[in-house]
């Protein structure tokens, strides 16, 4: 308690001065920066919500959206990827790869997949498999990772590049030669996971990046990706 009146007289001091702010404080990171300002447990953003006071969230409504801040990201339950050429006619390619890049509004992003496209060029992705694939994230130890579920609502779905598969390849070849926590949830052995790579065809196909919102308004969605084959 003592905590929170300190929070609300500096709140009450701070809005008479109403100070200018510059544009570059209009992002999410001025949640983390107002909560470390105010010595409030955690800058996370689901966190500022629950600690900032009514005072303080008038006080900053001028210089932050904090509906836009709070947003997570929420999985769908399925997503159905069907590629299509420029007429919108279904492109039956298999062994295309697939990742779901997730922004993390703290620490980094993740890419997760591969996703692989079927003998109908249709990729099925499960919210269970996006988990599984944050899990060998956490696991791999090669950055640091926020809860994939505190990332921001807006992903983009992209087909690998071939020299992303060839590095990916190598690297489950040399470095991370076993499934990773998660990844068993997925594939049967580490040998599976790399004849994904060694099979893919990206190389014959070019798709354009696809950015959308998972806010949790639908537990399924179907996307048309458009493709060219080269």
């Amino acid at each position: 308690m003592r905590r929170l009146r300190n929070v609300w007289l500096a709140s009450r001091k701070l809005s008479q001065r109403r100070p200018a702010f510059p544009q570059s404080a209009l992002h999410s990171d001025s949640c983390y920066n107002i909560a470390i300002a105010l010595k409030m447990p955690s800058g996370r953003g689901f966190e500022c919500k629950r600690l900032i006071s009514p005072i303080i969230a008038r006080w900053t409504a001028h210089v932050l959206d904090l509906g836009e801040l709070m947003a997570s990201l929420l999985l769908p339950e399925k997503v159905t990827l069907r590629l299509v050429d420029s007429e919108r006619k279904q492109l039956r390619v298999s062994n295309i790869l697939f990742f779901v890049h997730a922004f993390a509004n703290y620490k980094n992003d993740f890419d997760l997949g591969p996703f692989v496209s079927d003998a109908d060029g249709i990729v099925t992705i499960t919210r269970d498999g996006l988990l599984a694939e944050a899990n060998a994230h956490y696991d791999s130890g090669l950055m640091d990772y926020r809860s994939l579920e505190d990332c921001k609502e807006v992903v983009e779905i992209r087909a690998i590049e071939s020299q992303e598969v060839e590095k990916a390849l190598d690297a489950r070849t040399r470095i991370w030669t076993g499934l990773l926590r998660g990844e068993s949830e997925r594939w049967a052995n580490i040998e599976e996971l790399r004849n994904v790579y060694r099979t893919a065809a990206n190389k014959r196909i070019s798709v354009q990046p696809l950015r959308v919102q998972w806010d949790g308004s639908q537990r399924e969605v179907e996307y048309l990706i458009p493709a060219t084959l080269r």
